[in-house]
């Protein structure tokens, strides 16, 4: 091993001693550029996950508008617990949750029938709302009788 004294100190000369102990190295082989698909996304029009909001038709949309605000004035007679409902591709769940000490919990959930959404935007809204809260009650949702 071949020292050189700078200063004070000894050093190496780092090439001279790879090279005296190490054995040369073998070159890395290229990495294939071609990306392999983990997945294959379904790309036919009639089988969608989410449905973007474009193609959804206007009694839906404005269903699914009026049942939240339905889902609003229950939950206001039943206080602690607020409701969501969420449309996906053949359904719509409806959830009650429930806050406590900052974590929100579902208490209760269901799924319906996307004609739900067709009745809320063409019902009254005091129809809809009774004929709601006994579809609730029927999925063993705990409702107050304050709001009857």
């Amino acid at each position: 091993m071949a020292l050189e004294a700078v200063g004070s100190r000894p050093t190496t000369r780092p090439f001279s001693f790879f090279a005296q102990n190490f054995p040369p190295v073998k070159p890395i082989p290229a990495v294939s550029t071609v990306c392999k698909k983990r997945f294959t996304l379904n790309k036919s029009p009639t089988i969608c996950r989410f449905t973007p909001a474009g193609h959804i038709d206007g009694h839906t949309r404005e269903g699914l508008k009026r049942l939240r605000e339905t889902l609003k004035l229950i939950s206001f007679h039943n206080p602690g617990v607020h409701f969501k409902a969420d449309r996906k591709e053949d359904c719509v769940w409806i959830r009650a949750m429930k806050s406590e000490h900052g974590e929100q919990r579902t208490i209760a959930s269901t799924k319906a029938a996307l004609s739900i959404l067709t009745d809320a935007a063409t019902m009254t809204p005091e129809a809809f709302r009774e004929r709601l809260e006994e579809f609730l009650k029927k999925r063993g949702f705990t409702l107050s009788k304050a709001n009857e």
